[in-house]
């Protein structure tokens, strides 16, 4: 064999072992970050501290099925009595359950101003959002129905004076609507570039929620609105 053949023989050798090399460790490297994406998504977003009845089926937190999906999460006056929250992968469904709910409690009707009683915890025509859980901040942002009311009907973002992202406490109005938490700007519901986590958050009319961190909903609100 001629010492050209045998040295090109050599070369041809280690540049193939130098593409194995180089092609494993792509594809080491893609397989590293699609779990990181999946690992931060699956973790990231969702952290849930109450058990969830996921279209009629109750997980506990750890066992909540993990979802790319939004879905639509529904708390009423039972659900926070019994520690609990409902979800649904359909928002259809989400609707006619809150619909029920609130039907069955008697809300008040649209814009009236109700005195206090056991229909609501909230007796406000309006809609109060704090910073801080356990509703202690000093920072509050107002919304109401009501057009006669000097407050905005809805906020289709809240890139405003630190807001988005911040909300950890409701006050929900007693207007005969829920008080609507979207995870991402201008009530995206569907999973976009823009949007990778697009739960919402139905809180019934009346209800007062000084704390969303055990709701999976503590520090990620981007708009927020009335009705389903």
């Amino acid at each position: 064999m001629k010492r050209t053949t045998r040295l090109f023989i050599a070369v041809s050798s280690v540049l193939c072992l130098l593409m194995v090399g180089f092609t494993a460790h792509g594809q080491r490297q893609r397989t590293n970050d699609v779990s990181t994406d999946q690992g931060s998504k699956s973790s990231g977003h969702r952290i849930i501290k109450v058990p969830v009845i996921l279209d009629g089926v109750e997980y506990q937190p750890n066992d909540l099925p993990y979802s790319d999906s939004g879905r639509t999460f529904v708390l009423t006056p039972e659900d926070q009595a019994k520690g609990v929250i409902h979800a649904f992968s359909n928002h259809g469904q989400a609707v006619e359950f809150t619909m029920r709910a609130m039907a069955a409690k008697g809300s008040a009707p649209v814009f009236q101003d109700p005195t206090p009683d056991a229909t609501c915890q909230v007796p406000f025509s309006y809609s109060r959002f704090n910073k801080v859980r356990g509703d202690g901040g000093s920072d509050n942002l107002y919304m109401s129905h009501d057009l006669n009311s000097p407050f905005p009907v809805i906020y289709a973002n809240l890139d405003f004076d630190g807001w988005n992202n911040t909300i950890s406490a409701v006050a929900a109005a007693c207007n005969g609507l829920p008080t609507a938490l979207y995870s991402c700007r201008n009530f995206e519901s569907k999973h976009t570039f823009a949007c990778d986590d697009p739960d919402r958050l139905l809180i019934s009319p009346g209800m007062y929620v000084p704390d969303l961190e055990p709701l999976g909903f503590n520090n990620r609100t981007s708009s927020i609105a009335f009705g389903f």
